[in-house]
């Protein structure tokens, strides 16, 4: 029961912070895109 509840988690704290990520990641690449151009 906890190694599944742990498990869980897991997978939500890595699928959120991963799509944390890609949306920073996103934003600052137009930012630089938009400096540069």
């Amino acid at each position: 029961m906890w190694v599944q509840f742990i498990s869980s988690f897991v997978k939500l704290l890595v699928y959120s912070a991963f799509s944390l990520y890609n949306a920073n990641y996103q934003q600052i690449g137009i930012r630089k895109g938009d400096d540069r151009v």
